[in-house]
């Protein structure tokens, strides 16, 4: 193999770029893709670094964990906020309380 390459978050790795953007469009309709094409790019330059195989599995699992993590609370991201008692005033717990009070379960 031939010389490590630097890779940068640019548009300026050539064929690199190239690649991940037939990867992206091979595997449909992506959303936020300049992302997605980030976290490739990420990936890759932690593979050319000097990282061991435990950090690389830590990174690994972590990117799979948060995107499941995602995938499962994200239908919750957008709770109206009237129905809560973390942002209604009136609430008898929360009557008192300067704004940033955490209130206990």
């Amino acid at each position: 193999m031939t010389g490590k390459k630097e890779l940068h978050f640019t548009r300026t790795n050539g064929p690199v770029d190239d690649a991940i953007d037939q990867l992206i469009a091979l595997a449909g309709p992506v959303c936020c893709s300049d992302l997605v094409r980030e976290m490739v790019l990420t990936a890759l330059k932690a593979g050319l670094e000097e990282a061991n195989e435990a950090d690389l599995k830590l990174m690994n699992s972590t990117l799979k964990e948060m995107r499941f993590t995602s995938k499962i609370f994200g239908p919750y991201r957008n709770i109206t906020q009237g129905h809560s008692l973390w942002f209604c005033p009136d609430t008898p717990r929360r009557a008192g309380l300067s704004d940033g009070a955490v209130v206990g379960p």
